[in-house]
């Protein structure tokens, strides 16, 4: 209100010169009044005169007694109960002044001032409204009308209309303070820019300090900057100015720990506190920024102490049992955070008071973080992550390192790194929710697989020996049959009760048989389709085995890897994909080729173990074993073990120790022992982890294309916003267009009625004629209704292309506004149609649809416009919600899953 307070001694000034105080009105008080009346008038005005507003109220309500109707004595009244600061008084006495003169406009203007002072700000509104039209000839007036009119509609809640009312006064009167009023109006509305465009017409040094503070404030509000303004304040002696140069530099446009303490110093009290506060904060001095919101809290600061709770660092235990003597519930709170952080525990007293003050509307945002950290203390993630939610929807932002922790929990499930099969199944679940096939369907299999023994892969180039290998490792019992095929096929040795083979199919059926039979099913799938069909259809071949060793253990054998057949490099990689452990067979003859150096680089990103066997070792000549070895052991990070597998085939099956041994099997099953049978499980997990990295790596690419998709939605949704700023011309047009409209219709039907009026008047004896009257008004009406009709039509429409893609606007926008109008004509035709046909004017009769009727259809635009821009900045909100919703609970978790799986690894 302190921007008007100019305006209104103005206006109350003016008001008590008006044409009521004039000389024409004492010439009839002279002239009509009683010399006792008059001599208590004059006695009244000296009273005023002196000061004496108490004998002056009194005089003029002895001359309302005897007079009840005389407005210089009402007019009096109310000046004199104005002196006395009586607002509710001398706005009754404005009210008895303007019912006796209706048409003074600087009357109604002070009438407005004594409404606003009393809070009748509707009164106030209309009445600043009939003031600035009668007093549009006088531009200072019409200026302070205007002001009146834009204070009104600004307490009203629309600083919109009350900015386009100070443009309207600015126009007439440019005065300085109408201008800082029309920034701070602006902002207010929601238009920055505007505001910064106005506060570009004004020189901060020029300025009034207080004038300068205000300024510099309201474009602080709007993030528009202000700091030229703020700082000709600040020197002009403003104290609050540091404070508001303090929250420039502390929103980040400066050292806003400097400015903080130094508004701190030139008095800035609580407000200057809470912004050292901050800074300190964001400096990453948790401890110090509690300090400061305490003193703050201690000036009187609301809220202080909940800030303070919120910043202390949990490590801090002095600090939270200082804050512990705060006034509950803020102390129980710290109380409660101190004892977690140093013992991890709480009493069921305690526990029970705590989850009594998160429940409570009021509690600080801490008592949820408290119960966050009981429930991590007792390993219930789940229960601790809902506790999070509340807690940083309650503060407005997110505790990441928090929410980690609970997520890791939440994967461990109490027990050191991740629990697999849950993870497993929450992977699974995920894949089904998002409709990622392949992550669902990977990870079951991974949940099928996990419960298997050890599947350790024989991979190696082709013709590097493996068949070989895996028959001299299987022994003499199957050795002989040729049980592994050479087929290209996956093929998966595992234990059972009784040795069979089982060819399972990729869509899940199967066929069973002795091993003796292996090659003839085998065969007869290549008979029906050829041998690459045949293969095609197997998913693998399984070999069981009745050996306790694969009990711990299965081997899966495929085609070696480049190849010339593209199939068997297939096969090849999708062994090497389901095996948790490796056994690479080298060609001692070619060791060390880069392609096998490739896969075991990919190998060992996805956490399988590779152990390296030279195989043909007794084909190398001497010395250049150990240069092989060597090669080898660079490229693969371990030394091979030199075996020859035919040797120790034959060595098996001749039952020859000695040669077995030489052979270098036995070393070889040593070291797979050590290095793979004896940690099976521990290999079997880091294989599983690495397999599920990858479908988790999936999902956080489809994830980050969710996740970009919501921000693009941020970013439209952005845009609509800044795009209202620039539709209200566009709207008015719509106004102007649909009133240009009217005005066709209005002009139409009134020439029609005087063609009608002018034939009645020369054909009718009867000049009263009931009847040609009730005709006059109907026409007169019907053209009415129908241009009113066409308008509204035309405002929608107009309003619409305006509003394209912002939604529908609705179908009854300024109708009612039109419908009033519609009223208006009628009530003043059925008031002046009972005239004589002969005396009858019609354009008398006419009502200007430029009266009040645009002021209304501005209203219902600027209604329409404002539901729109809030829906749209509720749209806004809503994207920002996404976001941070889609952040914390779908890609968080994958994150934090994905590091926890790389820890096994």
């Amino acid at each position: 209100m302190a921007f008007f307070d100019g305006f209104f001694e103005r206006m109350e000034r003016r008001a008590q010169q008006s044409a009521i105080l004039g000389r024409v009105e004492r010439f009839f008080d002279d002239v009509l009044l009683d010399e006792a009346s008059k001599e208590a008038l004059e006695r009244a005005d000296e009273a005023l005169a002196r000061g004496d507003a108490e004998i002056a109220e009194a005089r003029f309500l002895e001359v309302l007694a005897a007079h009840p109707h005389l407005a210089r004595a009402a007019v009096g009244l109310a000046r004199a109960r104005t002196v006395l600061g009586d607002a509710p008084g001398a706005l009754a006495a404005l009210e008895e002044a303007r019912t006796l003169t209706p048409a003074d406009p600087q009357l109604a203007l002070w009438e407005a001032r004594a409404a606003l002072e009393v809070g009748e700000v509707e009164r106030a509104r209309d009445a600043a409204r009939f003031a600035a039209r009668g007093l549009s000839r006088e531009p200072p007036a019409f200026a302070d009308a205007s002001a009146t009119l834009a204070w009104a509609e600004w307490r009203l809640g629309r600083p919109d209309r009350a900015a386009r009312e100070l443009r309207k006064a600015i126009a007439s009167d440019a005065r300085v303070e109408l201008r800082v009023a029309l920034v701070a109006a602006l902002v207010d509305a929601g238009k920055g820019r505007d505001a910064a465009r106005e506060a570009s017409h004004l020189a901060p040094e020029a300025l009034r300090p207080a004038d300068a503070l205000r300024v510099g404030q309201a474009l602080l509000r709007a993030a528009e900057g202000g700091e030229a303004f703020l700082s000709a304040a600040a020197k002009g002696g403003e104290g609050s100015a540091y404070t508001a140069l303090a929250q420039l530099a502390v929103d980040g446009q400066g050292d806003g720990v400097a400015a903080s303490r130094l508004a701190v110093a030139r008095g800035g009290g609580g407000a200057a506190l809470e912004l050292l506060g901050r800074a300190l904060v964001a400096a990453g001095d948790g401890a110090g920024g509690a300090e400061a919101y305490e003193a703050a809290a201690q000036m009187g600061r609301p809220g202080a102490y909940e800030r303070a709770l919120e910043v202390v660092p949990l490590e801090d235990q002095a600090r939270l049992e200082s804050l512990g003597e705060a006034p509950d519930p803020i102390g129980a709170v710290a109380r409660t955070l101190d004892v977690l952080v140093q013992e991890r525990s709480l009493t069921d007293a305690d526990e029970a008071t705590l989850r009594a003050l998160a429940e409570d509307g009021g509690a600080p945002a801490r008592a949820f973080l408290a119960l966050a950290l009981l429930e991590e203390a007792r390993g219930n993630a789940a229960e601790g992550l809902v506790q999070l939610d509340r807690y940083e929807e309650a503060r407005g932002e997110g505790d990441a390192a928090m929410r980690r922790r609970l997520l890791r929990l939440r994967w461990s499930e109490g027990g050191d790194g991740v629990h697999l099969p849950s993870a497993i199944d929450v992977v699974t679940a995920f894949g089904a929710t998002r409709g990622l096939r392949e992550v669902e369907h990977g990870a079951e299999r991974l949940r099928e697989d996990l419960d298997r023994p050890l599947l350790l892969g024989v991979l190696g180039e082709f013709n590097a020996g493996k068949s070989t290998f895996i028959n001299a490792f299987i022994g003499e019992s199957i050795a002989p049959t040729g049980i592994v095929p050479t087929t290209a096929t996956l093929n998966v040795i595992r234990g059972g009760v009784e040795p069979l083979v089982r060819v399972q199919f990729r869509d899940g059926s199967r066929r069973e048989g002795s091993p003796e039979r292996l090659r003839a099913m085998l065969e007869g799938l290549e008979a029906v389709g050829g041998e690459a069909a045949g293969a095609a259809q197997i998913d693998r071949v399984e070999i069981v085995l009745s050996d306790p060793l694969f009990e711990r253990v299965w081997l899966v054998d495929s085609p070696g890897t480049n190849a010339l057949d593209p199939e068997h490099e297939r096969l090849a990689r999708e062994a090497a994909k389901r095996a948790d452990a490796v056994l690479w067979i080298f060609d001692a003859a070619q060791a060390g080729k880069l392609t096998e150096t490739e896969m075991h680089e990919a190998l060992r990103q996805q956490g399988r173990r590779v152990i390296p066997v030279l195989n043909k070792a007794d084909r190398l000549k001497d010395g250049e074993l150990e240069e092989v070895s060597a090669v080898i052991e660079e490229g693969f990070g371990a030394p091979p073990v030199p075996l020859s597998a035919k040797a120790a085939l034959r060595a098996r099956l001749a039952g020859d120790d000695a040669a077995l041994k030489a052979s270098g099997l036995p070393a070889l099953m040593a070291r797979l022992e050590r290095e793979v049978f004896s940690v099976s499980r521990e290999l079997k997990r880091a294989a599983t982890a690495g397999r599920l990295r990858q479908l988790v790596a999936v999902a956080l690419e489809a994830e980050e294309q969710a996740a970009a998709a919501l921000s693009e939605a941020v970013a439209r949704a952005h845009t609509r916003m800044e795009e209202f700023e620039r539709m209200r011309p566009k709207a008015l047009l719509a106004v102007e267009d649909a009133l240009r409209e009217l005005q066709r219709g209005l002009d139409a039907t009134f020439a029609a009625a005087e063609s009608e009026l002018g034939t009645l008047a020369s054909q009718r004896a009867d000049e009263h004629g009931r009847e040609d009257r009730l005709f006059l008004e109907e026409l007169i009406a019907a053209g009415v209704d129908a241009a009113t009709e066409r308008s509204a039509r035309r405002l929608r429409a107009m309003l619409s292309a305006a509003l394209v893609d912002h939604g529908p606007v609705p179908p009854n926008v300024g109708r009612i506004a039109l419908a009033q109008f519609a009223g208006r004509q009628r009530g003043r035709l059925e008031a002046g149609v009972g005239r004589s046909i002969k005396e009858l004017r019609l354009t008398d009769l006419r009502v200007d649809p430029r009266d009040r009727l645009r002021d209304a259809l501005v209203d219902a635009v600027d209604e329409v416009l404002l539901n729109a821009h809030n829906e749209a900045a509720d749209g806004l909100e809503a994207a920002r919600r996404a976001v941070s919703r889609h952040e914390a609970s779908v890609r968080a978790p994958l994150l934090v899953l994905d590091e926890s799986l790389a820890d096994i690894v």
